[in-house]
C-alpha cells in the first residue's frame, strides 16, 4: 500500500515537472523571447533563428542558404551564374567568352587576332602572315616567293623566260634577235616616207597615199608582232588579228587598224575615189603605230 502511493506520488511529481518544462519552453517574457532567446517567429535577439539565418534569409556572414550573400555573390566572389564582380568566370573568361586581356579560349580577340597580330589563317592586321605574305602569295614589296611579282617580273624586271616587261633580255635582244637599234632603224625609214604621203594628200593623190600608208603599215604592224612573239607573218591582217588575240596592241586600237587597212585597200584596188579624210584617218593611225614600236623602245618617253 505504502508503495503504491509512493508511486503515485513520484508520477505525480514527473507531471509536474514536465507540465512546468513545457510551460517555462514556450512562455515568453516580456521583451517577446522565451527562456531559450527565440520570440515568438523563431528568431534570437540577433535576428537569427535556430538555422542561423535572418528574416531575409541570410546568416551572420550575409549568406543565403545556397550560399551568396545580397549582391548575389558566393564566398569566393562568384555570381550564380558563375562571374565575379568584373564579369569573369573562374577559368577567367567573361560571358562573351574573353578573358581580361580581351582573347578567347583559343587565344584570339574580338576582332580576330591573337596576342601576336595573327588570325586563324595566319594573317596580320596588314594581311601578310608570319613569313611575310598576304593571301595571294606576294610580299610587302610584291614579289612572290620565288621572287616574281604578279605580272611575273623579278625584282630587276625580267620575267621566268628571262625577258622585261618591254620585250628585251638581258643582252639587249627580244624573241626575234632584234634590238633597239633596229626597231629605231624602221621607225626612221617610216618617218622619211611620212613627208610624201601628207604631200599626196595635200595633191589629192589618194592612191600614191595609200599605198605608201599600207606598205608601212605592214611593216610597223609586222614588227610588233615579232617583237612580243617572234613570229614573222605575211598578211597585214594576220598581224593584227595576232595583235588583237594576244594582246600586243589593245583592242580598240586593232579595230582602227582593220579600218586603216580597209581604207588604203579600198583606195588602191576599188575604181571609186576615196574621201580625203578616210586616208588621213589612215595616216594617223600609222602614226600611232609608230608610237607603240617607240612604247617599248623608249618606255621612258610618254606617247603623244
Amino acid at each position: 500500500m505504502i508503495l503504491r502511493i509512493l508511486g503515485s506520488a513520484s508520477a505525480g511529481v514527473l507531471i509536474g515537472l514536465a507540465g512546468d518544462c513545457l510551460f517555462d519552453r514556450f512562455r515568453y517574457g516580456p521583451d517577446g523571447y522565451n527562456q531559450r532567446g527565440y520570440d515568438r517567429a523563431g528568431y534570437d535577439r540577433s535576428g537569427f533563428d535556430k538555422k542561423g539565418y535572418d528574416k531575409n534569409g541570410f546568416n551572420q556572414k550575409g549568406f543565403d542558404r545556397d550560399g551568396y550573400n545580397k549582391d548575389g555573390y558566393d564566398k569566393r566572389g562568384y555570381d550564380r551564374q558563375g562571374f565575379d564582380l568584373n564579369g569573369f568566370n573562374r577559368r577567367g573568361f567573361d560571358k562573351s567568352g574573353f578573358n581580361k586581356d580581351g582573347f578567347d579560349r583559343e587565344g584570339y580577340g574580338k576582332d580576330g587576332y591573337n596576342g601576336e597580330g595573327y588570325n586563324k589563317q595566319g594573317f596580320n592586321r596588314q594581311g601578310y602572315n608570319r613569313d611575310g605574305f598576304d593571301k595571294q602569295g606576294f610580299n610587302r614589296q610584291g614579289y612572290n616567293r620565288d621572287g616574281f611579282d604578279e605580272q611575273g617580273y623579278d625584282c630587276d624586271g625580267f620575267n621566268l623566260s628571262g625577258y622585261n616587261r618591254y620585250g628585251f633580255k638581258r643582252d639587249g635582244s627580244d624573241r626575234a634577235g632584234k634590238t633597239i637599234n633596229d626597231y629605231s632603224k624602221l621607225i626612221t625609214l617610216i618617218e622619211k616616207d611620212k613627208p610624201k604621203i601628207y604631200k599626196s594628200l595635200d595633191n589629192h593623190e589618194l592612191r600614191h597615199a595609200s599605198t605608201d600608208i599600207r606598205v608601212n603599215l605592214e611593216k610597223a604592224v609586222s614588227a610588233i608582232v615579232e617583237h612580243w612573239s617572234g613570229e614573222k607573218l605575211d598578211k597585214l591582217d594576220d598581224n593584227i588579228t595576232m595583235c588583237k588575240k594576244n594582246g600586243y596592241l589593245e583592242k580598240d586600237f586593232c579595230e582602227k587598224l582593220y579600218g586603216a587597212k580597209n581604207h588604203c585597200n579600198d583606195s588602191v584596188h576599188d575604181t571609186c575615189e576615196k574621201e580625203t579624210d578616210q586616208i588621213f584617218f589612215s595616216a594617223k593611225v600609222l602614226e600611232e603605230t609608230i608610237e607603240q614600236i617607240n612604247g617599248f623602245i623608249n618606255p621612258c618617253e610618254p606617247m603623244s
